[in-house]
């Protein structure tokens, strides 16, 4: 969660790199964890991060994203 979190940090700042490198390590780490884990939906958070990063890897970013409107309580799994 805490590198989802300095990935909207870094997309906040601007900096493609930071978002790319952060993607691609919550991609790595939270492969085969689709069903969630601890009461979360992962795969509704990565689907909340895709944009991000590819907003981040156009040619010209439009850096005009809302990083508010992640949020892991709208990740959470519903019983």
């Amino acid at each position: 969660m805490i590198q989802c979190a300095a990935l909207l940090y870094n997309y906040e700042r601007r900096k493609v790199r930071g978002v790319v490198n952060m993607a691609s390590k919550i991609m790595i780490k939270l492969r085969g964890v689709e069903h969630g884990i601890w009461g979360m939906d992962v795969a509704a958070l990565r689907l909340d991060l895709v944009p991000f990063v590819e907003d981040a890897a156009e040619k010209e970013p439009g850096w005009a994203l809302d990083t508010g409107a992640v949020s892991l309580s709208g990740g959470w799994i519903r019983s």
